[in-house]
């Protein structure tokens, strides 16, 4: 709605044509009501725009025709620190409930040892199976097998 106000009136704090948008021109608002809405509306404006925000800290958004950003009062706290600070702190929760991220392991410790143990090397100075072979007989990729192996 006020994406569809704000060029009929709202930037300009001229309310009567935002009010002709909103509420159509055979509402039936006389020219004291439009006038009294006005003047309230542009008060109300005026009180915001004067408010003190200096010991306040937050993020804003705006957005208009053309662009849209996003800034903080501060730039030591801008919006992409809060947001990893906020990641840290998420992730510091999960693993105190014993969350851990990352993807699933493909291949569970005793699997990954026996590949290990595949892989060595036979009296002859052979590996005794190939990456391919003991990729396919745990139904995984070669590179996952050489991460195993490292």
């Amino acid at each position: 709605m006020l994406p569809l106000l704000y060029p009929h009136g709202l930037s300009t704090l001229d309310f009567a044509p935002a009010l002709e948008q909103l509420l159509g021109s055979g509402q039936g608002l006389s020219a004291p009501t439009v006038a009294r809405l006005t003047a309230q509306w542009q008060d109300e404006a005026k009180a915001v725009a004067a408010r003190d925000l200096s010991q306040v800290e937050f993020v804003y958004l705006w957005v208009d025709g053309k662009s849209a950003g996003c800034s903080s009062k501060s730039s030591a706290r801008s919006p992409s620190s809060l947001m990893s600070e906020r990641t840290r702190d998420g992730l510091a929760a999960a693993r105190a409930r014993g969350r851990v991220g990352g993807p699933k392991l493909k291949l569970r410790p005793r699997q990954a040892e026996l590949a290990r143990q595949m892989y060595e090397i036979d009296e002859q100075g052979h590996n005794k199976f190939t990456v391919a072979q003991i990729a396919a007989e745990f139904g995984v990729s070669r590179p996952t097998i050489y991460r195993y192996l490292d």
